[in-house]
């Protein structure tokens, strides 16, 4: 349900506020409307570029997530995870960036044929290939990006991708 949805049914039934059933739905709508609008947040930061201060409220904002149903804590928790794996995650995708790049160094035309060498050894290094999988691809925004990351390296493997200097410089 959308906030105007939520806000639209508020708005309708505050008129009939006099009747204490009327405004104990008023109360829980309230309810309702605060835990989508930190949701939604919530749900946002895991899909924006990286910010820490954004990351720490959406955090503090989990805790504040009243009166749900197990189902909707199930998805509360998981964004919560989302939230807790991004700046891991942003350390594991800038460490493979740069583990490529220094394999890149001083090849005038790297080929993919050299990464598919050279994959084991980024992957085994501090453990590379688990924190990718982990921490990277459990945040929505940072999983898209490795993915389109990984699609353009693949095409060209020597040029170094706007998305490489969007990681690298958050």
């Amino acid at each position: 349900m959308t906030l105007a949805e939520l806000n639209k049914i508020k708005s309708r039934c505050q008129r009939y506020e006099e009747d204490p059933k009327i405004k104990a739905f008023v109360e829980k709508t309230n309810n309702t409307i605060r835990n989508k609008e930190m949701y939604d947040n919530m749900i946002k930061v895991v899909n924006s570029p990286y910010n820490r201060n954004d990351v720490d409220r959406a955090l503090a904002s989990c805790n504040q997530i009243k009166g749900i149903n197990a189902s909707q804590q199930k998805e509360v928790g998981e964004v919560k995870g989302q939230l807790l794996s991004f700046n891991e995650g942003l350390l594991a995708f800038k460490e493979f960036i740069n583990s490529i790049n220094e394999k890149r160094k001083g090849v005038n035309n790297y080929k993919w044929e050299f990464f598919e060498t050279d994959r084991d050894f980024i992957y085994s290094e501090n453990n590379l290939g688990k924190r990718i999988e982990a921490q990277l691809k459990r945040v929505p925004y940072l999983k898209k990006k490795f993915d389109a990351f990984m699609k353009a390296f693949k095409a060209a493997p020597s040029k170094h991708s706007n998305i490489e200097n969007e990681i690298l410089s958050q």
